[in-house]
């Protein structure tokens, strides 16, 4: 099949990568003149690495990403540990820790390597599709078309406005107050100085959590580096997009004055941040176009807040369940509307109930060490209340349904139901 993929981010470059391995003709089309990885810090949970080995990406991953056998909460004023979470429990597959950089330049290789073509400086104005095809026209007036498009163009996607114009439903992202400065340290550099000690002990994922704010810390050996990402609540900014490269250090130094030593260490010794927005999507109606050629992936149809580190594990598994839907059917290429519509409704409960969960866990942690003794999270969203269970969130069976699902067992299911 001929597939065109809006975006070469994280979520394009992995769906050019798959299909293109697969045999199919894949061409990304990106609006930047070059490669961007904003961002930092990236978790690829038990569920999305079972689909990376079956990729043949084990051993890159193996070379620039960290296993993460736990999560470790800790509180914020003292550093201490409040307990241990594990992060990938009993499975078979590890979850690895890595940075948003890292994968887009590893996704980006193999992709090329597996044939896909990458064009740069490619603004698209328009997406349409019929029941033969899907075209998509360039800035430049030029017109191409494929078997399907894959709109991969991120949170503010001008693919999900274009394709969902006919629903009376809100496409808009929801903005939180809530602000994450993320830093990038050479972690020599941290290890200098001895108060920093407990933010290189361990491989694991670290949340410091304090009343209105938290912060998530990771250091990573292989690429030795330390990522941390400072979470506050305050009043409207001066930032204009959701994301921005110039952070306030001295905002973020200020909110954090009371953590333990190596954090306000670790921000003095910063000289930069970026930042965003906390921000999600709506439940959406469909993802798909109409006559279901065109489908939204990754961030352009659900994105999420990423405090419960499945942002990318979610978009392995749209792919994988797409890839394994198409390479299943004989005719895919006369069968699209029927394969994304099946692809959506083995995804859509899944991806929701996570954003859902990964909301909550950011209310969870601005309540600081108060999660731990049962109280409510933070109110939010109050018109959705009533239809989430908070309770259902923290049990066992929950959790391991967010990290242990196969993907690839869930496309078989459906596809002898059908």
């Amino acid at each position: 099949m001929k597939i065109i993929i809006i975006g070469a981010g994280l979520g394009g470059l992995s769906a050019a990568y798959c299909f293109a391995r697969l045999r199919h003709d894949v061409d990304v089309y990106e609006r930047r003149k070059t490669l961007s990885a904003n961002g930092g810090s990236l978790s690829a949970r038990p569920s999305a690495s079972r689909i990376l080995h079956t990729w043949g990406l084990a051993a890159e991953l193996e070379r620039i990403a960290n296993r993460t056998s736990s999560i470790i909460l800790r509180e914020i004023e003292t550093g201490d540990i409040l307990t241990e979470i594990a992060s990938s429990d009993d499975s078979d597959y590890p979850h690895w820790g890595t940075t948003r950089e890292e994968l887009v330049k590893l996704f980006y290789s193999k992709a090329i390597e597996a044939g896909a073509s990458v064009h740069f400086e490619c603004t698209v104005l328009d997406v349409r599709d019929d029941i033969h095809q899907a075209y998509m026209v360039l800035k430049n007036g030029t017109t191409i078309s494929g078997d399907m498009i894959l709109a991969a163009d991120g949170i503010h996607s001008r693919t999900r406005y274009r394709i969902l114009s006919d629903l009376n439903c809100p496409l808009e992202p929801v903005v939180s107050s809530i602000t994450a400065y993320g830093f990038k340290l050479d972690a020599l550099q941290v290890m200098k100085h001895l108060e920093t000690s407990n933010l290189t002990e361990n491989l694991c994922s670290n949340v410091w959590m304090g009343k209105d704010l938290f912060a998530v810390s990771r250091y990573s050996v292989k690429g030795q580096h330390l990522t941390i990402l400072c979470h506050c609540t305050h009043a409207a900014t001066d930032q204009k997009a959701l994301w921005d490269r110039n952070g306030d250090i001295s905002h973020v130094r200020e909110d954090f004055g009371g953590a333990c030593a190596s954090i306000r260490r670790v921000l003095q010794i910063a000289k930069s941040c970026d930042r965003w927005r906390l921000a999600e999507l709506p439940p959406l109606a469909r993802w798909t176009s109409e006559k279901g050629r065109i489908a939204l992936l990754g961030d352009s149809a659900h994105a999420m807040h990423p405090s419960a580190g499945q942002g990318f594990s979610q978009i392995v598994e749209d792919i994988e369940v797409l890839a394994q839907l198409v390479s299943r059917d004989a005719s895919p290429a006369s069968n699209m509307a029927w394969l994304t519509r099946m692809w959506q409704d083995i995804r859509k409960s899944r991806v929701e109930r996570i954003q859902q969960y990964s909301k909550w866990n950011t209310y969870r942690l601005l309540n600081g060490t108060s999660l731990l003794y049962g109280s409510q999270p933070l109110a939010w969203n109050p018109s959705q209340q009533h239809s989430i269970n908070y309770e259902d969130f923290k049990t066992p069976e929950f959790v391991k349904w967010t990290l242990e699902y196969d993907a690839e067992k869930e496309a078989s299911v459906s596809l002898s139901r059908s």
